[in-house]
């Protein structure tokens, strides 16, 4: 659909008097200047949702954190402001520090580049800032389904805002979902799509579409007493039977997908097709709609680059949109950051998707940054950002 023409209302492009952040790593991803994955979903063409980076909650249906009174202003580390259109200041020397750290990724330790996050004065809890209603975050564990916590996350806080609660939701009967999809795709292209694991946040609505949607509760994606979660051995198996699949063109896609889920099965369990909540029986398509009433079709996606058009609607070229979506509205980097801004002053939580291979991503440090020895803050531009 590159070329259809999409022009947003004024209303996204103002900005409110109250800031609502949920995850502090999120928010400082809006300027970050790498086009590697960057888009933000929005609802009702107003930005809403929750964090990308999820940590482990006691209880699954526990009650959400309530948004914080006005207290402190945000502090200046997240504190995004409008670009200039006039030159900036004269550059900065480098100020923040480069080092190499040993990080477990995979199940392997490596030594990879950094940023010394101990010179970086910033927030030390979450208590620092004004919060909207959320869900405490989960880990993925030892997955690549990052895209699922945090759009699972997104939809609960969203059910927060409109119906003032939310239960907590299955991430992993959104991956199931995915990779049922992803399968009749690899069938589809002959194997030419490929079957990554990884995906886009907007993806957990997507399939919500087709799929709907049920409560942890009814399926947690774990078996045989499992308390975390690890796909590569699930992964690994369904791989090698794709490979077969194609070395042998064996293109039946009921049959490819029948196996798919028989793996899926076996190492998460299969989802229930029906369930019951508050002593009613519903079907995961059946909850959505009756139950939650989420509106799945009042949601859209942004971006910001120069390879489509401007006000059109294009082809987010990153791995993660494996199915070639060509629903991502494009805008100029200024409006789609106040357009971000705006919502988040507006007390919305944010659901983004951004590039975590930088030097400035702390994982374990729960703080995002751009460091001055990548990109100054005032040279971040349309043009910077394409690199």
């Amino acid at each position: 659909m590159a070329g259809v023409p999409f022009v947003p209302p004024n209303h996204m492009r103002t900005t409110a008097k109250r800031v609502g952040r949920t995850r502090m790593i999120c928010v400082i991803a809006a300027t970050m200047p790498r086009p590697v994955t960057t888009s933000v979903l929005f609802s009702l063409l107003v930005l809403s949702a929750a964090g990308c980076t999820r940590r482990p909650a006691s209880d699954p249906t526990e009650a959400p954190s309530p948004a914080s009174q006005p207290a402190a202003p945000v502090p200046s580390i997240v504190e995004l402001e409008t670009l200039p259109s006039e030159p900036g200041p004269e550059p900065v020397a480098a100020r923040d520090r480069a080092t190499y750290s040993e990080r477990q990724i995979r199940g392997r330790q490596r030594r990879v580049f950094s940023v010394d996050f101990s010179t970086i004065d910033r927030p030390t809890t979450i208590e620092s800032f004004q919060s909207a209603p959320h869900l405490s975050p989960l880990t993925q564990d030892r997955t690549g389904t990052c895209w699922s916590f945090g759009g699972t996350s997104f939809v609960e806080s969203e059910l927060f805002r409109m119906r003032g609660y939310s239960p907590r939701l299955s991430v992993m009967y959104g991956v199931y979902s995915e990779y049922i999809e992803k399968t009749k795709h690899y069938v589809q292209t002959k194997g030419e799509s490929g079957f990554p694991e990884g995906s886009q946040a907007d993806a957990v609505i997507l399939r919500m579409k087709t799929y709907g949607t049920m409560p942890q509760s009814a399926y947690t994606g774990l078996v045989n007493g499992e308390t975390k979660h690890a796909h590569w051995p699930m992964r690994k198996e369904m791989r090698a039977y794709l490979s077969k699949v194609k070395e042998g063109k064996r293109w039946n896609e009921a049959v490819v997908v029948a196996k798919i889920k028989k793996i899926m099965n076996k190492y998460l369990g299969a989802p229930p097709e029906k369930f019951e909540v508050e002593g009613k029986e519903y079907t995961p398509q059946e909850y959505m709609r009756d139950k939650l009433q989420f509106p799945v079709e009042e949601y859209v996606s942004f971006v910001s680059f120069k390879y489509f058009p401007f006000y059109t609607r294009g082809v987010h070229k990153v791995e993660d949109n494996w199915w070639k979506g060509d629903h991502y509205h494009n805008l100029p980097l200024d409006e789609w950051y106040e357009l971000f801004r705006g919502a988040a002053k507006s007390g919305y939580t944010l659901g983004i998707c951004g590039d975590t291979s930088e030097p400035g991503d702390g994982t374990e440090e729960d703080i995002a940054i751009i460091p001055s020895f990548d990109i100054a803050q005032e040279h971040i531009n349309q043009d910077a950002r394409e690199y």
